[in-house]
């Protein structure tokens, strides 16, 4: 997306900042910045201030990025690569059956990081790509979600895929495993935007605002819920979708 240097900007990287951002080039400086008024006021941010801010002229922005909206999304995919860098997950395609609770538990520590990680003092640029992460994934932009599409649906996959492994031939129902889908989905985005419900109600305790702890709640839950489900799903087929009816969609296993 980026395809000038400073040299070939030549007079409209007119103005120079100075401190650590003066070692950036006028590209790297514009997301930086552009990243944490977009994370602040979303797409209504104007060039004009982004650039006021960056140290460089409006051109600037058509000229390495075409326009505001390709800018935000550079800053998007920016704060998306990053977090998938600091918090990768664990590789689950040769993951036994008896391996699969350790998986889904790296799994969903990482993916409680992703969401809500603190950013270190030094570090200011994850606290924005934190902000602009929900904030797309809460109310995507034009363009946006087509974007984000791709990563979370292979990151989809794979949870979908240790679910299946852990509910066995037996229980791997669609109903069954959706629902189980959608309760880790919701429990992992409730640990950021449930943040001031939870002091609301003094649910605020540590174990819910450390994102590896809450990863390990959550994992023994859903690992709960397996269990008795193996154990007493012939009792609870009543209040269970009819295991008859229900689809057993292959969901790869191994």
């Amino acid at each position: 997306m980026i395809h000038r240097s400073d040299r070939q900007l030549g007079h409209e990287a007119a103005i120079e900042p100075s401190g650590s951002e003066a070692s950036q080039s006028t590209a790297e400086r514009l997301v930086e910045v552009a990243g944490r008024i977009f994370a602040a006021k979303g797409s209504d941010a104007t060039v004009r201030e982004i650039c006021k801010e960056a140290g460089c002229s409006v051109a600037a922005v058509n000229y390495y990025f075409g326009d505001k909206n390709q800018l935000y999304q550079h800053c998007v995919q920016t704060a998306c690569e990053r977090k998938q860098k600091l918090f990768p997950l664990p590789d689950v395609r040769e993951v036994t059956a008896n391996e699969a609770p350790a998986a889904l538990r790296s799994f969903l520590q990482a993916i409680a990081s992703r969401i809500a990680a603190s950013a270190e003092p030094s570090d200011s640029s994850l606290a924005w790509q934190n902000t602009l992460m929900m904030r797309e994934v809460l109310s995507p932009a034009s363009g946006v979600m087509e974007m984000l599409k791709k990563p979370f649906a292979k990151d989809f996959m794979m949870l979908e895929q240790l679910v299946a492994k852990l509910l066995g031939e037996e229980l791997n129902a669609t109903e069954i495993r959706e629902e189980l889908l959608t309760q880790i989905l919701s429990r992992c985005m409730f640990l950021k935007t449930g943040k001031n419900l939870r002091k609301m109600l003094s649910l605020d305790s540590n174990s819910n605002e450390d994102p590896r702890l809450y990863a390990n709640r959550l994992c023994d839950s859903i690992l709960l819920q397996i269990q008795a489900l193996k154990t007493f799903s012939p009792s609870m087929s009543a209040d269970w979708p009819d295991q008859e009816n229900s689809t057993k969609e292959s969901v790869p296993t191994d």
